[in-house]
C-alpha cells in the first residue's frame, strides 16, 4: 500500500479588522437565530455579490458547527490548520499540530507514545493517531488537575 501525503491546510493568522469581522459575522448568526444545539438547522452562505435568492446555496447541518469553530478561532485571532483524520503527516507536520519541537515529537515516537511508520529512512505518523494522542494527554493533565483541585478542598486550603 503506497503511503500518501495529505496536505494541511493552513491559513494565516487573521488581521485585527478581519477578526473585528469574523466577530461581527458571528453576532449577526446568533441574532438570526443560529442555534448550535440544533443540528437540523440550515445555514445559508452567500455565493458572490448581493443577497438576492439566487446567490445562497444551503449548507449542510454537520458543517455548521465545524464552520463555527473556525470563526470563533478566527475572531480570536488564531490561525486555523484542517488537517484530514486519515492523513499521513511528516515529523515537522506533525510537530506543528502539537505545537512541540521536532526533537521532542521524535522522542516520543521512539518511546512508543505515538505510533509511526518507518518509509525508507522517514517517520511517518498518522494524523488519527497523533489525534489519540493529543486526546489521552488531555485527558490525563484535567484528572490530574481535578485531583490537585479535590486535594486543595480537602486541605481547605482556598483553592
Amino acid at each position: 500500500m503506497a503511503t500518501t501525503l495529505i496536505n494541511m491546510t493552513a491559513y494565516s493568522t487573521p488581521t485585527t479588522s478581519e477578526a473585528l469581522h469574523v466577530q461581527e459575522l458571528l453576532s449577526r448568526l446568533t441574532e438570526a437565530g443560529y442555534d448550535p444545539t440544533n443540528r437540523e438547522m440550515v445555514l445559508q452562505a452567500f455565493v458572490g455579490p448581493g443577497s438576492g435568492a439566487g446567490n445562497t446555496i444551503p449548507l449542510p447541518a454537520q458543517v455548521i458547527p465545524m464552520l463555527l469553530d473556525i470563526l470563533a478561532q478566527m475572531a480570536n485571532g488564531n490561525a486555523v490548520t484542517l488537517v484530514p483524520h486519515h492523513a499521513i503527516l511528516t515529523t515537522q507536520e506533525a510537530a506543528e499540530i502539537l505545537n512541540v519541537s521536532r526533537p521532542y515529537l521524535i522522542g516520543l515516537l521512539d518511546s512508543g507514545k505515538i505510533p509511526c511508520q518507518m518509509v525508507g529512512k522517514h517517520r511517518r505518523i498518522a494524523a488519527d493517531e497523533l489525534f489519540r494522542y493529543q486526546r489521552r494527554e488531555a485527558e490525563a493533565r484535567a484528572a490530574v488537575l481535578a485531583e490537585l483541585a479535590a486535594e486543595g478542598q480537602s486541605l481547605e486550603e482556598g483553592y
